[in-house]
């Protein structure tokens, strides 16, 4: 089966406080960026990676990415997140691929494992999320900061990247959610919303998103 990945590379570095794109920030002798894609080289699996970026940001992610042999292609992303993956999906059409992952290049430390236990999951139900279970209280808060749910943390969890999909459905799903002006928390819940509910894997806890200075730190 032919697979492809997604990368999205279009954030900010604003609340790290920094000026630049902190996935071209350095770690451990090379950047985020170019850690998170080699996960994915390294697992052997993936015909072709989308890297979705910021106009400003595309030379230096080309200089970051250069030494890569896996076809690497660049697209340019849009103002949100789910605008970037679909212009990503839009981008592998020609290549027709029968699965997709879709990763944050924000998450460096994903591992080779966890990457082929999602792409597994994928071609046997058609999507998959990797999740780790909630260890904090979780609540629902209404637009004034009032709690009003207490929801039981056993049923909870945290999702994670990348998230699997059959990739003809999920470019789908795009469509459908672009032609009603439709905006999800992630690519999940588009599936969910026009297909079906989508099944889970363990995540793991050191696949973290760098988000703060302090997580740049790792585990």
């Amino acid at each position: 089966m032919k697979s492809a990945a997604i990368i999205t590379a279009a954030g900010s570095g604003s609340r790290m406080g920094i000026e630049k794109n902190k996935v071209l920030l350095p770690l451990e002798g090379k950047t985020v960026i170019e850690t998170a894609v080699l996960s994915f080289i390294n697992s052997e699996k993936f015909q072709k990676i989308i890297i979705t970026h910021s106009p400003e940001d595309i030379e230096q992610l080309k200089i970051a990415l250069k030494e890569l042999s896996i076809p690497l292609q660049f697209v340019e992303g849009g103002s949100t997140r789910q605008e970037s993956v679909y212009k990503g999906l839009k981008a592998l059409e020609s290549d027709n691929p029968d699965t997709v992952l879709i990763h944050d290049a924000a998450r460096p430390w994903i591992s080779r494992t966890l990457i082929c236990n999602i792409l597994e999951q994928t071609q046997k139900t058609g999507s998959a999320v990797p999740v780790i279970p909630s260890v904090n209280a979780m609540k629902k808060i209404d637009e004034r900061g009032k709690i009003t749910e207490h929801l039981q943390r056993e049923k909870t969890v945290s999702a994670q990247t990348p998230q699997g999909f059959q990739f003809s459905r999920i470019l789908k799903a795009h469509e459908k959610a672009a032609s009603e002006n439709y905006e999800a928390i992630d690519d999940t819940e588009l599936w969910d919303r026009y297909f079906d509910s989508v099944s889970t894997v363990p995540g793991e806890v050191a696949n973290i998103k760098i988000t703060y200075k302090k997580d740049l730190a790792g585990i």
